[in-house]
């Protein structure tokens, strides 16, 4: 998907249109709870809160988080960014697996 952004945005560019990719990391969903039984809660509680000590912020993302990345690139605010992909993950790409 990365690799497809970028050739988009070279192919678009000209025509005034702006391509880029949003890479989110891990987020809790409705759906992801959904799936989940009740015996297994306490057990997403503490993945949760290893997949947090991993992000440079400390937290596991927000719904929200990736929203406003998605609707800051709609915007005109973003009207020179193109062919880039943006990870919406808190810092664990920069992090190690285990960030204290």
């Amino acid at each position: 998907l990365d690799h497809l952004t970028r050739c988009f945005a070279v192919d678009l560019g000209p025509k005034g249109i702006r391509v880029n990719s949003v890479n989110p990391g891990y987020f809790p969903t409705r759906v992801l709870r959904d799936i989940n039984s009740d015996v297994e809660e306490a057990s997403n509680a503490i993945e949760q809160l290893e997949l947090s000590k991993q992000a440079l912020q400390g937290r596991v993302g927000t719904a929200v988080d990736f929203a406003e990345t998605v609707a800051f690139l709609a915007s005109d605010a973003a009207r020179f960014i193109t062919g880039e992909i943006i990870r919406v993950n808190g810092g664990r790409s920069f992090s190690g697996p285990y960030t204290e």
